[in-house]
């Protein structure tokens, strides 16, 4: 399978130099005020919510191979400012959804789109939506409409299935059918949950069986996301996932969800002192024993003189 020039650049700029993501999750919309604020989010200002999303991604950012945004909170300010690196991809969120939205059909943000993230220099587009693969026809239409503004403005998509089911909780058959469902419907990177309850599921012998069929299901490179799990357990499953042909990770709250919790210089000292290390350690990881997304997209080694003229993106 080939990409596109454009797309391989993206993927390029959204990855360490051996080829695997190291990313920084910072996309959270709802779940961002609740991890802030719990008792009370909605008494979280949206000044108070962009000064925290900065305090992260300046303390964080350089510890990525990319950094994940959103629109609303964190994405202008962090470019404006200068906390996002220029040397630092950068993966921005296209979808109005959230983790407890659950069974909401996929819809992008209002006054948002491809062509925007495009136009201000994004790497990749983000597309979080949730999804059971046994009823997901409207679903996968709604994936494979993204998937072509994705194509026209020439950037990789990274597709993150949220699974749930009404009639099963077999995770496992839910988050690898959900992959493999989109994994066909035309993204470049699929970001995916741990394909195992590991609150019920205590044996590693079969987290890593799991993971292993799971990346025999996926077409297209995989990164685990955190989900909102403790740094430990996320650190146990990503060397299990990346050593089964995981590309990397996309992490958030199992890094920085302490942080934004604090205030002043104990937030200050919990990015330094914690989280660096943390990313520091998943990083470490990934790039010990994770799959090198090139693996799925070997390059184009013979070009003519006249392939700009051909070039269409």
């Amino acid at each position: 399978m080939s990409l596109s020039l454009g797309k391989l650049r993206g993927l390029q700029s959204a990855s360490s130099p051996d080829s695997v993501f190291t990313i920084l999750a910072i996309d959270h919309g709802a779940s961002f005020l609740q991890t802030m604020r719990p008792d009370a989010p909605k008494t979280v200002t949206h000044e108070e919510a962009v000064t925290a999303k900065l305090a992260v991604i300046k303390a964080l950012a350089p510890y990525a191979s990319a950094v994940l945004l959103d629109a609303v909170y964190g994405l202008g300010p962090a470019i404006a400012t200068g906390a996002l690196p220029g040397n630092v991809g950068l993966l921005v969120a296209v979808e109005d959804g959230d983790y407890a939205t659950v069974g909401q059909q996929g819809q992008l943000l209002a006054h948002w789109s491809v062509a925007k993230i495009k136009r201000l220099g994004a790497s990749a587009v983000k597309l979080f939506f949730h999804y059971n693969p046994d009823d997901a026809d409207t679903q996968d239409d709604f994936v494979r409409a993204v998937v072509a503004d994705c194509q026209r403005y020439d950037l990789p998509l990274f597709a993150e299935p949220i699974v749930y089911s009404h009639r099963t909780a077999d995770k496992r058959r839910l988050v690898i059918e959900s992959a493999r469902r989109i994994g066909q419907c035309g993204v470049d990177v699929l970001k995916l949950e741990f394909p195992v309850d590991v609150q019920q599921e205590k044996e590693e012998s079969v987290w890593a069986s799991a993971c292993r069929e799971l990346s025999a299901a996926t077409p297209t490179p995989w990164v685990l996301l955190s989900a909102g799990v403790d740094f430990e357990t996320f650190a146990r499953q990503l060397s299990i996932a990346c050593q089964a042909g995981a590309s990397g990770y996309v992490a958030g709250r199992a890094i920085w969800q302490e942080a934004v919790t604090l205030g002043g210089e104990a937030r200050s000292q919990f990015l330094q002192q914690v989280a660096i290390p943390c990313m520091q350690r998943l990083t470490h990881i990934a790039q010990t024993h994770a799959r090198t997304w090139i693996d799925y997209y070997p390059q184009e080694t013979a070009w003519s003189e006249e392939w700009h003229i051909h070039y269409d993106a």
